[in-house]
Formats: C-alpha cells, sequence, structure tokens
C-alpha cells in the first residue's frame, strides 16, 4: 500500500515537473523586439490567470508567503495542492477551503 502511494506521489511530481518545464518553455522563446512581444501577449491570453479577490486574503488562505513575486504564485500554489490537496485520493480540508474562497470570491466579483 505505502508503495503505492509512493509511486502516486512520485508520479503526480514528475507530471507537475513536466507541465512546469512546457509552460516556462514559450516564455523562454520570447522575442527580443517590444513590438511582438505585445502582440504575442494580446494573441495569447492564457499566459495571465486571474485571481478574484484581495491577493492578500487568497496568499493567506492559500498558505503562501505574502512577500512573493506575482511570478512565483502559480509554481508555489501548484506545489501547495500537491503536498497539502490530496489525502488518499480524496481532497483535504485545504482544498476545500481554498476552493470555497475562490467561489465566495468570483460570487462578490
Amino acid at each position: 500500500m505505502r508503495f503505492h502511494r509512493a509511486f502516486f506521489l512520485f508520479s503526480l511530481c514528475v507530471i507537475l515537473c513536466l507541465f512546469l518545464v512546457l509552460l516556462s518553455a514559450p516564455l523562454a522563446a520570447a522575442p527580443a523586439d517590444p513590438a511582438q512581444t505585445s502582440s504575442a501577449k494580446a494573441s495569447h491570453p492564457a499566459d495571465e490567470a486571474s485571481i478574484p479577490g484581495p491577493m492578500r486574503s487568497f496568499l493567506r488562505m492559500a498558505a503562501i508567503s505574502q512577500q512573493i513575486s506575482p511570478d512565483e504564485l502559480l509554481p508555489l500554489l501548484a506545489r501547495n495542492v500537491v503536498m497539502n490537496g490530496y489525502e488518499v485520493g480524496r481532497p483535504t480540508q485545504f482544498l476545500v477551503l481554498l476552493n470555497w474562497y475562490m467561489d465566495q470570491a468570483r460570487e462578490l466579483e
């Protein structure tokens, strides 16, 4: 049983690392010309994520330091979800509360 959980966590970490590498690859190959950069950003709005509500409250709910840069937010959030989000294949209280916070912040917007 321990082997299955360890293998699952290892596989999940490998998939997450591959996803982060693939996600950062287009950023590394970005053109140096500012005109091309602005048109590229306009054509790819999926490169950004919008988090509803105050950032300070979200960071507190997600157990992330408030002194991080915006570029560090998604990798740290992904790490916390992988490490604390699921236990025995079911969402933990951490993930349930984070989802509730996001739902409520979307409703208030």
